[in-house]
């Protein structure tokens, strides 16, 4: 390679860096405040079908490889589209902590992902509309995590998921788990008034607080719930963990997490 061409490519190559850590830093705006100033924050890199963030590696794996993958709900929609084209997948991903051979945890997910009902004119606008659903299972030795998301990728999306604990190895009842909800951050407004996209796709994970909610405000959807989880759902993003998160609680994050990350909703071109 000429020496021009070598400059070129590494100006290219340093421009698009810039531009990608700039993107990330505005996009971390958009995180709790509470938990991006006290949480610990990681980087998280994506590849192929490995994601890595401090402790933690989440592999994806064929579900042929389990010898009894679990069932999960159906993906479904709140609303009825019938005639649109609908794309559906399964995966399964486990969880593995601070390189042991064995996983932690064991997460199998459907997402749908159906053409939005004005197709049309979000392709000309190339601002993507579709419906998406995600429906998920974590099997751990300590607790099942299920979890649901559903929405349109010109929206931000809203799910629930909850944990029950197990006890002699079974299960113990809801009533004893913990649970909460996740948000997933596309769009904001400016000024309160003009409409934009976020500068990167964030997901939020809130838990519900034992007691002190001073830090919300009666008005917002997350009264009494506390955000313990974040993170930027780019190849290479930023990840934050609550420091109040006990190493299971911090596996069900990382499973929710991993969730979305592997997601086939195309999270870098919607944001």
């Amino acid at each position: 390679m000429r020496a021009s061409s070598r400059v070129l490519a590494l100006s290219l190559g340093l421009a698009t860096t810039t531009s990608c850590a700039l993107e990330h830093r505005a996009a971390a705006r958009f995180v709790d405040p509470e938990l991006r100033e006290g949480g610990i924050a990681y980087t998280s890199r994506q590849r192929a079908r490995v994601i890595s963030a401090g402790p933690w590696e989440v592999r994806r794996v064929p579900a042929s490889a389990l010898a009894a993958p679990k069932s999960v709900p159906s993906a479904d929609f709140d609303t009825d589209g019938q005639g649109r084209a609908t794309h559906e997948e399964r995966y399964v991903f486990q969880i593995f902590v601070d390189g042991a051979s064995a996983p932690v945890a064991t997460t199998s997910c459907v997402s749908a992902r159906r053409q939005g009902p004005e197709a049309a004119l979000a392709s000309a606008a190339e601002l993507p509309s579709d419906d998406v659903s995600l429906a998920c299972v974590t099997e751990s030795r300590e607790a099942r995590l299920t979890l649901t998301v559903r929405g349109r990728l010109d929206r931000n999306l809203r799910g629930e998921w909850s944990a029950q604990p197990r006890g002699s190895g079974l299960l113990q009842p809801a009533a004893e788990g913990t649970k909460g909800v996740i948000e997933v951050l596309l769009h904001h407004q400016i000024w309160g008034r003009v409409p934009a996209r976020t500068p990167a796709t964030i997901i939020q994970i809130f838990r519900e607080d034992d007691g002190d909610d001073s830090h919300t405000d009666s008005d917002t959807p997350h009264h009494s719930m506390r955000a313990v989880a974040a993170a930027n759902l780019d190849r290479r993003g930023s990840l934050w963990m609550s420091p109040s998160l006990g190493p299971q609680q911090a596996v069900g994050a990382v499973s929710i997490l991993g969730a979305h990350i592997f997601a086939p909703f195309g999270w870098e071109q919607a944001s």
